[in-house]
């Protein structure tokens, strides 16, 4: 998260990073106040006024004619220039006199140069070794193309830019030609390839600007810029002579001594900062408009460059980003549901609410809800891959199909991620620059924050060159949603945000689907008005008969492949079919089973389907669920075969599977495990004979049919009465926790069979990764009957933390190289086995690892609130040991928004509730920036707690709560009636300055109820609360500043801007309106 201390428009708003610095930017030339104050007064009484700024250019004077006269004063240099032009006409250009040059020829011939330098691929020869110069020619590349653009429009007039531009690309072509390279020549090339744009820009701003200034200072300047003109000539001269006499002949003598590069290159650079000086005057808003306008320019003719073929650093990004954002893989997991049988889905495409969706030319939001069975999966693969798929292709479609047997499909950030991907690999024009840069600032951070990647797919959909995004998200009720990760209520929260603005102008539409649960239903009531809503159940007569009808189709198809399969005669076909759709309330799901059972009846006959239909089959899916596992002829094995695969964290395959059946004790070998294991073409069979037609088996993996499957198996959380659970019923059979365990003991012993060298198969690989996992989903007690196991486990050294460690690192997360098995134990959240390692005494409970850590700060980190007591009971620990970076338990407690563990600290009477760590920041800091409000108003309770302690940058935490935009942290804060609201920061700015900067209207309100408040307080720039809040367009903000009558609407800043230029110069029409409107006298 950037620091607060920056301008509110480079402060993102999000809780999910950690600190950073963002300096606010600046132009290259130091400006002093009084000269950029002056150059601006003109243009900011005009716009003040409504008037737009505009400037005539008079036909600028050539100074490259002058600076080749100059140069050729020399007579040395005349020779030079007169070879270099013999060297370009050798190569196709006819330059003739020098008074003429004809544009369309040069711009032939550079187009010509560049596809010869593109078939070169950028690779050097020397010595008979390939060296790549990819990075350096690469830049240099790009600044020719832009060069070629500049000074191709004056090449009819001024034959030596024809001469610069002409000679950079020949001289490229030399390079990759000669025998020796020289790194200074190639520097050169690219200082001078990325100087000529700036010049440019230089040029066109100052020299021909209608600005009233000192002839004889013009003079100055325009005599600098001939010099250094005449510079960038020379240099490419003598480029073209050094390197066409390399290319034709060894040279005996050193030939680099004779040509002065190092101070050719240092001229340059004190002339470019000469000139730079004398533009101090010039407006560095319009000079930074004029140079990106010329880079959008060099992006434009690279972009368009379609063979050009070199990986750039950009291209490394967005593979990357490509790669971090492949978080699911989400093609693969929509295909594994069934596509629809044709003339289905019929119903709900041609539904009204579904064509006002979908036909509307800005947002829409659509929610489809639909009991178990009613076939939403299926409806939605058809959406995605055909209902809504347009012929000319200009709509995007993104989807992400939730799923709870999946850990990466029940993420909201994962669903997000691959959205996000999707679009960005359909529009690739729709990824900025400024997404590739934070790869290197945030790294893998960046795609484990829903938040980040939310605003990043936002802003994206909202570019006027999005067009038409549909995002299909299935399922919703099946992403997780817990108090440790509430995925679901964080994306429901971002959704109607969102669409609940009203304020975002473009055609990005969601249609959620998801069971009609009531949290999801309440959640959304805000936007009964903005999303409307199908059930897939119908919702009258009409309705309910159109899905009653497609039903039928789909067992219609069903029992026309059943007859092929099994011969039957016509009539046989008709009576199958007619025994099924005679059936009332039928669904999808329903069908399926009793197809699949009939399927595999042994013999065909009427009768058998007729008992199948009426009497083996129940009414309901969880009768016919019971019915089918009631049949099985080993309950045992059924019931932890299905132990096993409604907990894995993944699909397992048949030899996973078979292995995970036959490890029964730690004591097992790697052999006596394979004797026991059945081959996987016996063990398929097996699977089916143990739990029917439950079990899918889709490419060698084993599934549960249906979701309905594993709510029906799985004890909900928490767990029902026993009274409501019946002894000869399989719903509910298998308790979670009991679960967790099998399967946190066959990885364990998994791994424990492992022999020195032996090679780790797919088996151990899941067990290395997710046996902590299993092992603390476990109950307390039989974690801490297991500890021993997970204890050996810890201890670092042996043979056997190494073989899992390698995978668990590389795949999940760090472990500190010298803990101990205390300290790794909390790390991976084994509390049963940290508890017994304190108990024993077998820990050092004090000990430090490599970054200073104790064992009481990780376990203050991950909310071990009974490893946390036990620790403070033994009395060697110290509540107040710092790490590396300064920070204490409480700090790691506070920072996660671990309450318990934090009033457990606090209440020891040690804990020191005002430490600072490396960044100046408190407790209290910290849970006020990740909103942890019963943290705070636990921090504040202990009376302990300075309100007013400043970090480094001297902010408070009602800083940090005035910018995210808390509004009850920052009415608990104030109600403390400790905090400073007026307290400025080291830049001179205080609350109200953040909450207007990022738009909070409620924090702002909140601001200005409070006595003594300052409405115009100014910050060492000169700026107030009211130009941030203009300058970022949060128009409310505004009219809550002007609605005071106190804000200072004839203020200026150090540049000397007032209110009006901020808005105007940031496009906010609407917010300009209001401040002229403000200034208007009133008419009685």
């Amino acid at each position: 998260m950037p620091s607060f201390r920056v301008k509110a428009r480079f402060w993102k708003k999000s809780r999910s990073d950690g600190p950073a610095s963002v300096e606010r930017k600046t132009s290259q030339q130091q400006n002093t106040p009084d000269q950029r104050k002056d150059s601006h007064q003109q243009s900011s009484h005009a716009l003040e006024n409504g008037e737009q700024s505009a400037s005539t250019t008079s036909k600028p004077p050539d100074l490259w004619s002058e600076a080749e006269k100059r140069l050729r004063q020399d007579e040395k240099m005349n020779r030079v220039m007169d070879e270099a032009i013999e060297i370009l006409e050798e190569f196709g250009m006819k330059v003739g006199s020098y008074a003429t040059a004809d544009r369309q020829q040069l711009s032939e011939f550079l187009d010509a140069r560049v596809d010869d330098l593109e078939q070169k691929k950028w690779i050097v020869r020397v010595g008979g070794h390939s060296i790549g110069v990819q990075d350096q020619l690469t830049r240099i590349f790009k600044n020719v193309l832009v060069v070629k653009d500049i000074v191709t429009t004056a090449a009819a007039t001024s034959p030596p830019a024809a001469i610069v531009c002409a000679s950079m690309t020949v001289s490229m072509q030399l390079y990759i030609q000669a025998v020796e390279q020289h790194d200074q020549l190639l520097n050169g090339l690219e200082i001078a390839s990325n100087l000529i744009p700036r010049l440019h820009a230089m040029e066109a701003l100052y020299l021909h600007s209608n600005a009233v200034l000192d002839k004889s200072f013009m003079n100055k300047f325009r005599e600098r810029m001939i010099i250094l003109y005449s510079k960038v000539l020379e240099l490419q001269a003598r480029a073209l002579s050094y390197l066409r006499k390399r290319s034709v002949s060894r040279i005996s003598r050193d030939i680099l001594k004779q040509d002065p590069w190092e101070a050719l290159l240092q001229d340059m650079n004190n002339l470019e900062r000469e000139a730079q000086s004398f533009t101090a005057l010039i407006d560095r808003a319009e000079l930074n408009k004029a140079y990106e306008k010329v880079q959008r320019k060099l992006q434009t003719a690279v972009d368009g460059f379609q063979a050009w073929q070199t990986k750039s650093s950009r291209d490394e990004k967005v593979k990357r980003l490509f790669k971090m954002l492949y978080t699911s893989p989400y093609r693969d997991r929509k295909d594994r549901n069934a596509k629809n049988v044709p003339g289905t889905c019929g119903w709900f495409t041609g539904h009204p609410r579904f064509r006002a969706w979908i036909e509307r030319d800005q947002q829409s939001l659509l929610w489809v809800s639909a009991d178990p069975g009613c076939g939403k999966s299926v409806l939605t693969r058809h959406l995605v891959d055909e209902a809504l798929v347009t012929a000319a292709g200009e709509r995007t479609i993104c989807y992400f199909f939730f799923k709870d047997e999946f850990e990466d499909q029940q993420s909201s950030t994962s669903a997000i991620a691959s959205v996000l991907r999707q679009l960005f690999l359909a529009k690739p024009h729709l990824l900025p620059d400024s997404v590739l840069d934070r790869i290197d600032t945030d790294g893998e951070r960046l795609t484990q924050s829903f938040d980040q990647l939310w605003s990043i797919f936002v802003s994206a959909a909202a570019n006027p060159n999005a067009g038409e995004v549909v995002c299909i998200f299935d399922a919703l009720d099946e992403c997780q949603d817990n108090d440790q990760r509430p995925d679901r209520r964080r994306f429901i929260e971002a959704v109607k945000n969102l669409y609940g603005d009203g304020r975002q102008k473009c055609k990005l539409k969601f249609l959620i689907t998801s069971r009609p649960y009531g949290d999801i239903r309440s959640a959304f009531r805000e936007l009964t008005d903005q999303m409307p809503t199908i059930h897939l159940s119908g919702e009258g007569e009409p309705e309910v008969e159109k899905i009653s009808r497609e039903i039928d189709l789909v067992i219609e198809s069903r029992v026309y492949d059943i007859s092929k399969k099994k011969s039957l005669d016509p009539d046989e076909r008709q009576f199958l079919q007619e025994q099924l759709t005679a059936r009332p309330n039928r669904t999808y799901l329903w069908v399926s089973l009793t197809l699949n059972f009939i399927e595999g009846i042994p013999g065909f006959t009427k009768g058998n389907v007729r008992r199948a239909v009426h009497d083996e089959i129940p009414d309901t899916v969880d009768g016919a669920y019971n019915k089918i596992l009631s049949r099985s002829p080993d309950q045992a094995k059924a019931r932890r075969l299905l132990h096993i695969i409604t907990a894995a964290k993944r699909p397992l395959s048949l030899q996973e599977l078979s292995l995970c059946m036959a490890l029964r004790g730690e004591n097992q070998s790697k052999q006596d495990i394979m004797d026991e294991t059945e081959p996987v073409h016996r063990f398929r069979h097996t699977v089916r004979d143990l739990c029917g037609l439950l079990l899918a088996i889709v490419d060698d993996k084993i599934y549960l049919l249906h979701q309905t499957v594993k709510e029906f198996l799985v004890q909900p959380q928490p767990p029902l009465s026993p009274q409501t659970l019946s002894q000869n019923s399989w719903k509910h059979a298998l308790v979670p926790t009991e679960s967790n365990k099998i399967l946190a003991e066959i990885c364990v012993w998994s791994l424990l069979a492992l022999e020195d060298g032996a090679e780790m198969d797919r088996l151990d690989v899941y067990s290395a990764r997710y046996w902590p996992v299993h092992f603390r989903e476990t109950s307390f007690e039989s974690q801490y009957r297991m500890a021993v196991l997970g204890g050996a486990l810890c201890t670092r050294g042996t043979d056997i933390y190494e073989l899992w460690s390698v995978i668990y690192i590389r795949t999940i997360g760090d472990l500190p190289h010298n803990a101990t098995p205390l300290i790794v134990a909390i790390i991976l959240r084994l509390e049963g086995v940290a508890c017994l390692l304190v108990e024993t005494g077998l820990a050092k409970a004090d000990f430090k690892d490599v970054d200073r850590r104790t064992a009481l700060s990780y376990a203050s980190q991950y909310g071990l609130e009974f490893t946390v007591k036990l620790l403070l009971m033994t009395g060697k620990v110290d509540p107040n040991s710092k790490d590396f970076f300064d920070r204490t338990p409480l700090h790691f407690a506070s920072r996660n928004g671990h309450v318990s563990v934090a009033k457990i600290l606090i209440e020891s009477g040690k804990a020191d509730v005002n430490l600072k760590n490396r960044d100046g920041e408190t407790p209290l800091h910290l849970a006020s920036k990740y909103g942890y409000e019963s943290i705070v108003k636990h921090l504040i309770g202990t009376g302990k707690a300075d309100v007013n302690s400043k970090n480094r940058h001297g902010e408070t935490a009602l800083f940090y709560a005035s910018g995210y935009g808390d509004e009850s942290l920052v009415k608990l804060l104030i109600e403390s009636g400790k905090a400073d609201v007026n307290l400025k920061n080291r830049h001179g700015q205080t609350p109200l300055f953040y909450a207007s900067g990022n738009g909070n209207e409620s924090v702002v309100k909140l601001l200005l109820r409070t006595a003594d408040v300052e409405i115009n307080p100014e910050d060492s720039e000169g700026q107030t609360p009211l130009s941030w809040a203009a300058e970022n367009g949060y128009d409310r903000v505004v009219t809550l500043l002007l609605e005071t009558g106190a804000v200072q609407m004839d203020a200026e800043d150090e540049l000397g801007r007032r209110l009006l230029s901020w808005a105007v110069e940031e496009g906010h029409g609407a917010v300009a309106q209001m401040l002229r409107d403000a200034r208007k006298p009133q008419v009685d």
